[in-house]
């Protein structure tokens, strides 16, 4: 290994810690999928009458 490798690892090693931190952080909210996916369940429910008749 030269100390180019070393360095680059020191980098990596020290940054993981802030990455995790920052993504904890800042999930994304997932209420309007929720209320997109309870909307599609409505109109497969819709279908499935309209087309049993």
């Amino acid at each position: 290994m030269t100390i180019s490798d070393l360095h680059n690892v020191l980098k990596i090693i020290r940054t993981l810690p802030l990455i995790d931190k920052y993504q904890n952080d800042n999930i994304p909210n997932t209420k309007s999928l929720e209320d997109y996916l309870k909307k599609q369940d409505k109109v497969i429910t819709i279908a499935d009458t309209l087309t049993k008749k």
